[in-house]
C-alpha cells in the first residue's frame, strides 16, 4: 500500500480528501487502498508577522537625516524655515520629503548636502506649467516661503556619489536649487 505524501506549497485540491482545499500546509501520513484513506496528519506551518517600521516622519525644526533613515518620507510641518542635512552619499539611500505646513517665513524649508558639496542632479517638475527645470550641480534644495504648498514633494535617491532628485510643485518656483 503506498505512502501519501505532499508538500503543498500553493493551493492544492486533493481528490483523497473529498475536494478539500489546502493552502501553504504539509499533507502525510496513513495508507490508502482503493482510494480510501486511513488515518492522516496535516502539519501547518507558523506564520509569523512581519516587521513594519514607521518610514515617515513628521519634521518641525532642523534635522540631520542618518543613513539608517533611508526609505522614509519626511513631512515638513512648521511655519518657519528650517534645515534638513542629508547624510554622506552611499549607494541605494533614498528619501521623500512633503510640505505638510505650507513655508511663511525665514526662506522655507531647505534639504541640504553634507559637507555642503554640489551633488545633486534631476529636474524640477512644475504642475502650474507643465513644464520642468533641469537641477545641475546644486547642494541645496529650498521649498520656498509664501509659494510653496502643501503637496509639493523632493525625493532623493542617491548612487553612492551622487543625489539624483526629481521635485514636483504646485507652483512655478516653489522649489528652487542652489550651488553655494
Amino acid at each position: 500500500m503506498p505512502q501519501n505524501t505532499k508538500s503543498l506549497g500553493v493551493a492544492f485540491k486533493d481528490p483523497e480528501l473529498e475536494g478539500a482545499l489546502l493552502t501553504g500546509c504539509t499533507y502525510s501520513g496513513g495508507t490508502s487502498t482503493g482510494g480510501t484513506s486511513t488515518s492522516e496528519t496535516f502539519t501547518t506551518p507558523t506564520i509569523t508577522a512581519p516587521a513594519i517600521t514607521n518610514l515617515t516622519e513628521v519634521v518641525t525644526a532642523t534635522n540631520v537625516i542618518l543613513a539608517s533613515e533611508t526609505g522614509t518620507t519626511f513631512f515638513l510641518h512648521s511655519a518657519a524655515s528650517f534645515v534638513s542635512t542629508l547624510p554622506a552619499p552611499a549607494a541605494g539611500l533614498n528619501f521623500k520629503f512633503i510640505v505638510k505646513t505650507a513655508p511663511t517665513s525665514n526662506v522655507g524649508y531647505t534639504i541640504k548636502t553634507a559637507g555642503d558639496t554640489n551633488i545633486i542632479f534631476g529636474v524640477d517638475l512644475v504642475g502650474a506649467t507643465g513644464g520642468g527645470t533641469a537641477i545641475v550641480g546644486a547642494d541645496i534644495i529650498t521649498f520656498v516661503l509664501n509659494s510653496s504648498v502643501i503637496g509639493d514633494r523632493a525625493e532623493f535617491n542617491c548612487d553612492g556619489t551622487n543625489w539624483y532628485i526629481v521635485t514636483a510643485a504646485t507652483l512655478n518656483a516653489s522649489i528652487t536649487a542652489a550651488a553655494t
